[in-house]
């Protein structure tokens, strides 16, 4: 803690001494205070104020003045300096500022000429963007709307290969041309109209280029038969051919046809030499098919197998060129579908030739409609391949129209010479021979028709002719050997026609197309069938003598007594009643004994029972006359029972009707 120096309190001072009041000041101070510190510190280093005589306090004033004025002259000195080195700053300063105006003139002057300069540039600037863009303008429409030399020549020049590169200067020739619809709808009309000239003239001589090409490789497909053949190394990429083919149908429909055209006669001579070597020497080691002519069915089977597979081979040689499993255009899959027509066309010919040489040769109608019944199978499976329109189609169409005509003609042939001379009615009323040997033809002739691929909804309309020549003339000829037969009883004849329809019925229900001719044969069944019911209950009529009371009664006229009519007398009565009685016992055995002879035994029964159902009917009203009278008369004739003993129950019992 600092400690102060206390001093004497000093009584005041009034007076305005000055030495008072320094030294008011000096007792006033503080030993502690910095300021008076440092002066003393300053007193204690200066050897001046180490000698403190009177004589030397009396000259450290002069010395204290002489030094101020020593250092006031000092400063002086001093600031005279910086006045002179102001003044130089001065001069500096103005020479300064003179260069500053130059400087600022000259700037002025720059940027005036940097603003021009600048004008300038912005100006050329802009003319510079101006022109990039055009540039930039040019070479995107010279690649979009010109061809390299190189491609131009890979396109029209004929020295250059058809390959990869033509087919893409192709794409871009034609893509050009499309491009350039767009200048048509600018100013740039003629520019676009030049363009699309160019290019169209390209497009053109790169179409006959592939024409040309196409021509070529198409000879070298003459002898290609199948698929593999196209694989080897003088034949032409399938793929590229494709790609060929699809380019010149689009650009150039005239061409392609003219290129078809070249195609088709070149495989149409080939096919035609194939065939030909088929026939007389054989393929792939096979027998030339030539040597089964002695087999008629085999020979023409052969021929028309070999046409089918050609077929087959023709559309898959086509298949691989055109590729319409991989979505080829319609109109290219349409055109290679008639260009296999068109190839195959000249095998026709000497198919037809020889297969209707083997339908002329042949008399047996069989044979010749299961000739007719194969051409027709494989009618069906070439319409499947090449559709009803097709030329080859045609042709197989006409040779089943000279099958089936010639199988007519053999039928009605074979008909006239059998019907020519009718033998009576045989014995057993058995159905006759030609009737056998008829049915048993058309039998052969319904296999063979089954076999077909014709539709369901065509079938019994296709075969409704046959039936026709091979069927109904038989059976009317039997009805004619009815008529004729003098000698035949009536029920004979009846039950021989029952045996003939359904000895036909029995093969014709066998197949489904014939529904319509089961239907005609049952009608005709059931009308000959109800014939034989009317006549065995004539039968039954006559044998027993009821039909003499019977045909009385219905001739009578109304209201005549039943005593006046002759065969009601009691004479009469007992005559017609004993011949019953003999009739009765033996009834139901004379009866089968005349439908014996029917095939079925269950029509025979049936005809016996409704017809001595009717004879019984007939037999109540008689009886119901002779014991109740006729037409309300009371009572019948005298004593009915012993004229008439029989009853309508006993009859029903020995008819075995119960």
């Amino acid at each position: 803690m600092e400690e102060t120096v206390s001093l004497p309190a000093t009584p005041s001072v009034t007076s305005k001494n000055p030495l008072s009041i320094r030294l008011s000041q000096i007792l006033a101070t503080s030993y502690t205070d910095n300021s008076l510190k440092d002066a003393l510190e300053a007193l204690t280093v200066d050897a001046r104020f180490a000698d403190n005589s009177p004589d030397r306090r009396r000259q450290l004033k002069g010395e204290l003045e002489l030094d101020v004025i020593e250092k006031h002259g000092a400063i002086i000195e001093e600031f005279g300096r910086i006045v002179n080195t102001i003044d130089k700053i001065g001069d500096t300063l103005e020479t300064v500022s003179q260069t500053h105006h130059t400087l600022v003139s000259h700037a002025n002057a720059a940027n005036i000429q940097a603003s021009r300069v600048l004008s300038s540039f912005d100006g050329l600037h802009s003319q510079t963007a101006a022109l990039t863009t055009k540039a930039t303008i040019l070479t995107r429409f010279i690649d979009s709307f010109t061809m390299p030399e190189s491609e131009v020549l890979a396109l029209t020049s004929s020295s250059e290969p058809v390959d990869e590169a033509f087919f893409a200067a192709y794409e871009r020739c034609k893509q050009i041309n499309a491009s350039c619809e767009t200048l048509l709808t600018t100013d740039n009309q003629k520019l676009g109209l030049d363009i699309i000239e160019r290019t169209q003239h390209h497009l053109d001589m790169a179409s006959v280029k592939l024409h040309s090409w196409l021509q070529r490789q198409f000879r070298t497909l003459s002898l290609a038969t199948s698929s593999s053949d196209l694989s080897n190394e003088n034949t032409p990429s399938p793929t590229l051919l494709r790609r060929a083919i699809a380019t010149l149908s689009a650009q150039s429909p005239a061409l392609f046809d003219e290129a078809l055209d070249s195609l088709s006669s070149t495989r149409q001579r080939a096919a035609i030499h194939s065939f030909m070597r088929a026939l007389t020497e054989g393929e792939d080691g096979s027998r030339p098919i030539d040597m089964l002519a002695h087999d008629s069915l085999r020979y023409v089977g052969d021929m028309l197998a070999w046409l089918h597979q050609a077929v087959a081979n023709e559309r898959e040689v086509l298949d691989v060129l055109v590729g319409t499993r991989g979505g080829a255009k319609g109109d290219i899959v349409d055109a290679m579908s008639d260009l296999v027509d068109r190839n195959l066309e000249g095998v026709g010919r000497p198919l037809r030739s020889r297969t209707e040489h083997v339908l002329i040769t042949q008399e047996d109608p069989v044979l010749i409609y299961k000739i007719a019944s194969l051409i027709r199978f494989y009618k069906f499976m070439l319409i499947k391949a090449l559709g009803k329109e097709s030329v080859v189609v045609d042709n197989i169409q006409l040779l089943e129209s000279f099958s089936l005509q010639h199988f007519s003609s053999a039928l009605h042939g074979q008909r006239n010479t059998i019907l020519a001379s009718l033998d009576t009615v045989p014995v057993d009323l058995s159905p006759p021979l030609f009737l056998v040997e008829a049915v048993t033809q058309l039998r052969q002739l319904m296999v063979s028709y089954d076999a077909s691929l014709i539709p369901a909804v065509e079938r019994e309309e296709g075969f409704k002719s046959v039936l026709e020549d091979a069927l109904w003339p038989y059976l009317e000829a039997c009805e004619s050997m009815v008529s004729q037969d003098n000698k035949i009883k009536r029920h004979e004849g009846i039950v021989f026609l029952v045996n003939c329809v359904e000895c036909a019925r029995r093969v014709v229900e066998l197949y489904a197309f014939t529904q319509n001719a089961v239907h005609t044969l049952k009608e005709k069944e059931a009308q000959l069938v109800e014939e034989l019911v009317g006549d065995t209950h004539r039968f039954f009529l006559e044998e027993s003598g009821v039909e003499v009371l019977l045909a009385a009664l219905h001739s009578a006229q109304p209201g005549t007594p039943l005593s006046s009519l002759l065969a009601f007398t009691t004479s009469s009565l007992a005559t017609v009643s004993a011949q019953l009685d003999a009739f009765l016992p033996s009834a139901l055995m004379d009866a089968h004994e005349r439908l014996e002879r029917l095939y079925s035994s269950r029509v025979g029964s049936g005809v016996i029972f409704r017809g001595a159902e009717r004879f019984l009917r007939d037999f109540g009203e008689v009886e119901s006359v002779i014991v109740g009278g006729k037409d309300g008369e009371k009572g019948g004739v005298e004593f009915p029972r012993t004229a008439w003993p029989r009853t309508r129950g006993e009859v029903t019992v020995l008819l075995g009707l119960e």
